[in-house]
């Protein structure tokens, strides 16, 4: 058995992720790759609560009407072409999502609720990241739901988040690391 390489950790340098790319010697990739299995990822997640889950205990800010007739990849690929965002940014979107649904017991992914956590954590994470950005009316427009909801779950994340949207290079690879395992 091989000894694991040691880990390397960032969390005394400011490096870009495109650094920790180079440094850690990692493969190329591209945000449609990222987006495939952060699709596969959160319908699994979605299908597993469904079925394990008392939904009925779910906070329901983000809950929509209905579950949308759109699968949460085609969703995704949605947003990927009509955003414009980094492939980081969907990276970061994923630990958001993990950080509110790990720290508030009544964030639990359902289908009423998945499409709309994503579009607003894709919109932070390309708002907080990228360099260019669209609106909220944009996001709106791009995930189906009204601009009063945007803003009102965009606070309502920032709520959840404690406003902490930084996301370190160490944490960001390690999920890069698992996203590319998949």
């Amino acid at each position: 058995m091989e000894p694991e390489a040691p880990k390397i950790s960032y969390q005394s340098e400011r490096l870009s992720y495109e650094e920790v790319y180079q440094k850690n010697k990692l493969p190329p990739f591209t945000a449609e790759r990222i987006i495939q299995e952060i699709g596969v990822l959160l319908e699994s997640l979605v299908e597993e609560n469904s079925r394990t889950c008392d939904l009925s205990k779910i906070k329901p800010s983000f809950n929509g009407k209905r579950a949308p007739s759109i699968s949460i990849r085609d969703y995704m690929k949605r947003i990927l072409q009509c955003a414009d965002c980094s492939k980081e940014a969907y990276i970061i979107a994923l630990v958001y999502i993990d950080r509110i649904t790990a720290s508030n017991e009544d964030i639990i992914l359902s289908p009423l609720n998945a499409h709309r956590i994503l579009i607003i954590s894709v919109m932070m994470a390309a708002k907080f990241y990228d360099d260019k950005y669209y609106s909220n009316l944009f996001y709106s427009k791009v995930g189906g739901i009204t601009n009063t909801e945007v803003n009102f779950l965009e606070l309502e994340f920032l709520s959840l988040l404690k406003f902490n949207l930084h996301v370190s290079a160490d944490v960001f690879l390690e999920y890069l690391q698992r996203l590319l395992e998949e």
